[in-house]
């Protein structure tokens, strides 16, 4: 078992590893599609824009509230992660974009 330092780098676990987006370990969110989000979710999109609006969308109709929604600063990070994610890997899903703000929110 990995040891975590602080509980700053347990939230940043993901993020990055020198200096670049740890893009395997978001793989992995993708890989876990029927257990994580319905399995239309785990599609490979070509197309960020679109695959991270629906993300998004489906997101902040699911939350319990508007405080449980993602906006503002929180997806700014969110989008500039997953943009990282996209220039690296040229796809990403829905399920990648949704656990990335699952470990923001």
């Amino acid at each position: 078992m990995k040891y975590i330092h602080t509980f700053e780098s347990f939230l940043n676990e993901g993020n990055v590893v020198n200096e670049k987006l740890d893009t395997k370990y978001w793989i992995g969110y993708h890989d876990q599609g029927d257990t994580f989000a319905a399995k239309e979710f785990g599609i490979k999109s070509k197309d960020f824009k679109d695959a991270f609006d629906e993300a998004v969308d489906d997101w902040n109709n699911e939350a319990d509230g508007a405080e449980n929604q993602i906006k503002g600063a929180s997806l700014k990070k969110i989008e500039k992660m997953a943009m990282e994610f996209f220039k690296i890997e040229k796809w990403i899903s829905v399920n990648v974009i949704q656990a990335m703000i699952m470990q923001e929110a």
